[in-house]
């Protein structure tokens, strides 16, 4: 929103009559996205929560913003260049799951090469 008090969200929600032109924008320039998602979850966090849930503590169940980003950006047009890299940081191998998902998926998807990269 401006500082005259009318109200505005992130995405569309502004003043004015016609078409909601910002949210076209986004649309628009999501299209041109190629995109990557690391979804981070700890399942160890998950163990609290259980009582309100079923018990299931997996990584997929603490991956829930990164879907949802993956989602979103794939509903919004943009292009998914490898599938989705799902981490769980209690079993202290963040670093080696991303690095080999990077390897195996991101790079070649870029047609990164080990010489090429920086």
């Amino acid at each position: 929103g401006g500082s005259d008090g009318g109200g505005g969200s992130g995405f569309g929600g502004g003043r004015g009559g016609g078409g909601d032109t910002e949210g076209a924008a986004v649309v628009a320039s999501t299209a041109a996205v190629t995109y990557a998602v690391v979804a981070v979850g700890d399942t160890d966090c998950m163990q609290e929560r259980a009582h309100f849930r079923s018990k299931q503590n997996t990584a997929a169940d603490c991956n829930q913003a990164g879907q949802l980003v993956d989602k979103a950006l794939e509903s919004l047009g943009g292009r998914k260049c490898c599938s989705r890299c799902e981490v769980d940081v209690s079993r202290d191998r963040t670093e080696d799951d991303v690095a080999a998902w990077m390897d195996r998926k991101l790079w070649p998807a870029l047609n990164v090469t080990q010489e090429t990269r920086v």
